[in-house]
């Protein structure tokens, strides 16, 4: 995950926000990735969480980014995307992922950045084989690092049927 832009801006809430930006597929030679791109603002800047000591803290301790994967259904319907391989059939577990402190110093609070996930060919597969449509769209949510929940964004439909 990386952070690409980050500004000083007005006073925010301490609450984290965000914003869908855009989905790209990338190509290479070696492999077919896609970029997550969303907005990012917070008020008491302290996003991100310092690497793992204790691993036996809640998930919500140990990840600060969420993604509930949906699968667009034949009717234009939503649904959980569902893991087919077991029997029977589970729901994907949320996804879920973690972002190291981001450097701010005094000059740079509150904050306004861009986050860009990356997500490997493996996991579009994954889920482009899981819908019946190839489409998905995520719901995503942040953590600070006082636990405060951010907004919950769904994203546009993201068409994976060109991998």
């Amino acid at each position: 995950m990386l952070f690409s832009f980050c500004t000083r801006s007005e006073t925010l809430p301490d609450e984290p926000y965000i914003e869908y930006r855009s989905f790209n597929i990338i190509q290479d030679t070696a492999s077919t990735d896609g970029k997550l791109t969303m907005y990012l603002q917070d008020g008491d800047c302290n996003m991100g969480l310092p690497p793992i000591e204790d691993t036996t803290l809640p998930i919500k301790y140990r990840y600060n980014f969420f993604m509930i994967a949906y699968q667009k259904n034949n009717d234009g319907t939503y649904s959980r995307l569902v893991n087919f391989m077991e029997d029977p059939p589970v729901e994907l577990d949320t996804i879920k992922y973690r972002f190291s402190p981001l450097p701010t110093d005094a000059g740079m609070c509150p904050l306004k950045c861009t986050i860009d996930l990356k997500m490997v060919n493996s996991e579009l597969s994954m889920y482009k084989t899981a819908s019946p449509t190839g489409i998905v769209c995520f719901d995503v949510y942040v953590y600070d690092r006082s636990f405060t929940q951010s907004n919950i964004v769904r994203t546009p439909d993201i068409n994976l049927n060109s991998l």
